[in-house]
């Protein structure tokens, strides 16, 4: 008998010890909030519009990345303009307020682009460098408004090809400042939701 009642606290302690270890792992999934998926978009002054996208890694930095292309051209045979370019950096976050924050980071580019008209073709390729720095406003938890002033420093190369035998080629080095506006919208709702337990 006293072996029973052994057999049945022992049980009854490991279910209880188990029951509070499950809640309060609950508990803290509960409390940690999602790590934010954003996408949006950027305008930069004299270059256009961007696709940007953001994910975070931790609490105050991200990953994020630029797409962007253009084409203009009238009809087969005619002039036209081609480009596309994108860039991959870290975004670091230093909050101010509830919804103000600076941010900056570093970041690589690269694009490609191609002019042509009648014999008249340019090829265009360039890699660069940049740093940024920001501000982010918060309009709600799943969306927020940014303005950025980015610094880079880009290698190009260059072909010119007038007639299929002649051509020419140059290698040259450029530093730009740009200004960016823009906006994101997080993907997933870091709204906390109550939960109840039950055994």
């Amino acid at each position: 008998m006293q072996s029973q009642l052994m057999k049945l606290l022992s049980f009854s302690l490991v279910f209880f010890c188990l029951t509070c270890l499950n809640a309060q792992d609950n508990e803290t999934q509960l409390e940690r909030p999602k790590k934010r998926t954003e996408i949006g978009l950027t305008y930069q002054l004299g270059e256009g519009i961007s696709l940007l996208f953001k994910q975070q890694l931790k609490e105050k930095m991200f990953l994020r990345s630029t797409m962007s292309g253009t084409f203009n051209g009238q009809a087969i045979n005619s002039s036209y303009n081609f480009s596309v370019g994108g860039s991959l950096g870290l975004e670091f976050h230093i909050p101010l307020s509830e919804k103000l924050s600076l941010y900056h980071g570093p970041e690589l580019t690269a694009r490609y682009s191609q002019y042509g008209n009648g014999d008249t073709q340019i090829t265009s390729q360039s890699l660069g460098v940049g740093y940024f720095f920001g501000l982010i406003f918060k309009v709600s938890d799943r969306f927020s408004i940014h303005g950025e002033i980015n610094h880079s420093l880009s290698r190009y190369h260059s072909r010119t090809r007038y007639t299929p035998i002649r051509s020419i080629s140059n290698v040259y080095s450029d530093f730009n400042t740009s200004l960016k506006v823009g906006a994101t919208f997080n993907l997933k709702n870091n709204k906390k939701m109550k939960h109840k337990f039950r055994f």
